[in-house]
Parts: structure tokens; C-alpha cells; sequence
């Protein structure tokens, strides 16, 4: 899986990949200006590439997305406008509408990063369950930290319990 967005969405994919790795899922961030000078390379006919726009029409990401089509990877739009271009080129689109985006203005991305990150959250939450990621794996691949030592203490307790 790699995902990909420009602005303020490029933040939230640089989040998603990484935590679709912590639960099973491999992924990479995609850089979109990059992905059109070389890093195409990194995507193969077999992939998924989410892609996330609230407009869904952003220029560079639409040059991305075309790119990865040509590709043959497979393509999943997460944006806040179902009928962009960007849905257009989609194989599957996951519309998260947002009416104002708040603030004085209105314009500055707030309510639909939150959008973004909630839905790309949720679909971490149903990668983990379709790994059936456990606990002993969770805490192998987080050995650092406060959420490290919380795993490995809830591992510790699930192996005392099964002796027990």
C-alpha cells in the first residue's frame, strides 16, 4: 500500500502509512512530485495507492494518479468531492464531505484532515483485524516507547494467563 496526497493531505498519508505499518500492513508514504520524477518506480501492477484530496483536483495529484493508473495499480480516492477528477480516475472512492472547513475564513484545511485522518484510522482499525495482528506482534514491532512497554506488559500478562 502506498499513499499519497499534496498540501496538507501529504501530512495525513505520511500518517496513514505509518500506521498501517504498526498493524500489519505494509506501507509507504508516496511522494506526488516525486512519484512523476522517478519514484514511480516504487509502485508495481499489484498495489494500492490511496490517494487523498479534498478537492480532488489537485493538479499534481491528478498527474500522480494518472501515472499510477497507467501503472496498473490499483487506486482508492479519499476526498470530500465524489464527482472530481480525481474520483473519475478512482477504482474506489471513499467520500468524506465537508460543508465548511471552519475558521474565519473557511478555507484552511481543519475539518476535512480531520475527515481524512478519521477514515484512514477507521481502515487501519479493519487492516489490523483482517492480519489478526496480536499482541506478541504489536509489541515485536513497537520495542520502543510507552505504547512498546504497554504491549509487551499485555503480552507478558497473556502468556502468564495461558500457563496459568
Amino acid at each position: 500500500v502506498h499513499v499519497t496526497g499534496v498540501g496538507k493531505p501529504e501530512h495525513v498519508a505520511r500518517y496513514a502509512a505509518s500506521v498501517f505499518c504498526s498493524v500489519g500492513t505494509p506501507a509507504t508514504f508516496l511522494h506526488a512530485t516525486e512519484t512523476l520524477h522517478g519514484s514511480l518506480g516504487q509502485v508495481h501492477p499489484r498495489d494500492i495507492v490511496i490517494a487523498i484530496s479534498n478537492s480532488g483536483s489537485t493538479d499534481e495529484l491528478l498527474s500522480t494518479a494518472t501515472a499510477i493508473r497507467e501503472q496498473g495499480a490499483q487506486l482508492i480516492a479519499i476526498t470530500g468531492n465524489k464527482d472530481s477528477s480525481l474520483a473519475q480516475l478512482a477504482d474506489l472512492v471513499i467520500h468524506v464531505p465537508v460543508p465548511n472547513e471552519g475558521g474565519g475564513l473557511g478555507l484552511a484545511p481543519r475539518i476535512s484532515v480531520l475527515g481524512e485522518v478519521f477514515v484512514l484510522a477507521g481502515l487501519s482499525v479493519a487492516l489490523e483485524l483482517a492480519h489478526g495482528l496480536t499482541v506478541e506482534e504489536y509489541s515485536r514491532w513497537h520495542r520502543a516507547g510507552a505504547i512498546g512497554e504497554a504491549a509487551r506488559r499485555l503480552a507478558e500478562t497473556r502468556t502468564t494467563s495461558r500457563r496459568a
